[in-house]
């Protein structure tokens, strides 16, 4: 019954100030209108006889109070406005395109539905009562143009949520979206999850290698974070990415170096053999690739010299900067390329040979003889101290990018709920305009009875 008060109510009440008022217009046209002077002229009766006027409003005014006030807990509105770098350009915190249908979508519904505070309701009976609208259209600023950063969130019960309040259901929404694009929009921590146990068969100069670059990565990680949020700290350990970065940096400066040290200083190889056979063979094509680099330098070298006594050492060209002023500026010519792309091939060809000279030391340490003081075992031992320090900063970049992404989705939106005050006083106005309406439509059709009663008389 109060669902039915509620969704009709409302119509009934603004239909009964519209009867009043076409009757009114109806009696005007029994009266062949009314001339200005009757309306002057006409004796008002004393308010006191006519008490029916107050008892129909009051009566009126409190059956409005009541239908209106079925609104409060049945229909709310919330202010959704983002926060975040972006948001008045039309993106997510991640820079893709925003959609104002994600705020309503399926997954965000499904949310709602999951965290099991709403009774009896299930996510697409909270598609039919939930709505979103833009509460400004956007407009341009300078040469960019900046679309709506506050949505207006609105809840309006039906049959199936008549037994949920408004500020409720709205509450679970603004906690489902927060989530939702906290999941959708936070760091990918793929790149600190990795299982050292793939290790396990590898040589140690390989483990090394692998040990190197798993540090690397984490180091990167790091370093790519604290570009944007240098002064970020954790509140719970106090550590920064630059802290963790830094520790990566020891892990693979330190640690992974001493222990690449010991396994060549003790010829430490799980098989001997094949991996100098490996290192023989990676030297023969590098030495290739050298010899590829350095006749291409050569060649370079050589077109140069056959053709700079034929080109302008300089060029300047007709250019304005980013402030709109002109200079001459100067360019590069053929001379000057053939001289970059010979310089590069040298620097390939002498990086080339620093492998080769590498690769055959680790051979010489590898073939040595003699008694060694360190063992597999101990390299072992030093291998799973590494990897331990590995999960131990992986584990800590992990809980510290969670936090960092918590807090930053904290940030990155705020949902205002309109009160339940708010919202009983916007019903009282709502029922004091409609009993004023029908107060004024009472008084007219009275005063136009005068006038009857008054032609009458004259009669």
């Amino acid at each position: 019954m109060s669902y039915l008060l509620y969704s009709y109510g409302g119509y009934a009440l603004a239909a009964v100030a519209a009867l009043l008022v076409i009757a009114a217009l109806i009696y005007i046209v029994r009266l062949d209108g009314v001339r200005m002077r009757e309306i002057t002229g006409t004796r008002y009766r004393p308010l006191h006889k006519k008490g029916w006027i107050y008892v129909v409003t009051a009566g009126y005014f409190l059956v409005s109070i009541m239908i209106c006030g079925l609104e409060v807990p049945r229909s709310c509105t919330a202010t959704l406005s983002l926060n975040y770098d972006g948001a008045s350009s039309g993106l997510y915190p991640n820079g893709t395109k925003f959609n104002q249908a994600d705020v309503l979508g399926s997954e965000v519904l499904n949310i709602m539905e999951d965290k099991h505070v709403l009774s009896d309701v299930t996510a697409e009976d909270l598609a039919d009562v939930l709505d979103i609208s833009a509460k400004s259209s956007g407009g341009i600023d300078g040469d960019n143009y900046r679309v709506s950063t506050e949505y207006r969130i609105k809840y309006s019960a039906n049959g199936k949520t008549d037994h949920l309040d408004g500020e409720n259901v709205l509450q679970v929404f603004s906690a489902a979206y927060r989530e939702w694009l906290s999941a959708q929009y936070t760091t990918n921590l793929e790149p600190l999850s990795k299982d050292y146990s793939e290790f396990n068969g590898e040589d140690y100069l390989d483990i090394c290698d692998l040990l190197s670059t798993e540090a690397d990565r984490i180091a990167n990680f790091m370093y790519t974070l604290s570009e944007n949020t240098r002064s970020f700290q954790s509140e719970d350990t106090g550590e920064g990415f630059s802290s963790i970065e830094t520790r990566a940096d020891y892990i693979r400066d330190t640690l992974v170096a001493d222990l690449r040290a010991y396994v060549l200083e003790n010829s430490l190889s799980k098989d001997t053999q094949t991996y100098l056979g490996r290192l023989s063979a990676e030297n023969i094509f590098l030495d290739f690739e050298a010899r590829k680099d350095r006749m291409t330098s050569n060649n370079w070298l050589a077109v140069m010299r056959k053709y700079e006594d034929d080109m302008a050492r300089i060029v300047l060209v007709p250019t304005y900067d980013s402030y709109g002023q002109f200079y001459m500026s100067q360019t590069k010519i053929g001379v000057d390329e053939f001289a970059e792309e010979a310089e590069e091939s040298a620097d390939k060809m002498i990086e080339l040979h620093a492998r080769i000279a590498d690769n055959e030391y680790i051979a010489d340490k590898l073939s040595a003889e003699g008694e060694k003081s360190g063992s597999a075992a101990g390299a072992d031992r030093m291998i799973e101290q590494i990897e331990a320090e590995l999960t131990d900063t992986a584990e800590r970049a992990r809980s510290l990018v969670k936090e960092y992404d918590f807090r930053q989705a904290n940030g990155y939106l705020t949902v205002s709920v309109s009160s339940w005050k708010s919202r009983a006083m916007s019903a009282v106005k709502k029922a004091a305009v409609l009993t004023l309406a029908v107060f004024v439509m009472l008084h007219v059709i009275s005063f136009l009875g005068d006038i009857k009663r008054n032609r009458k008389k004259a009669d």
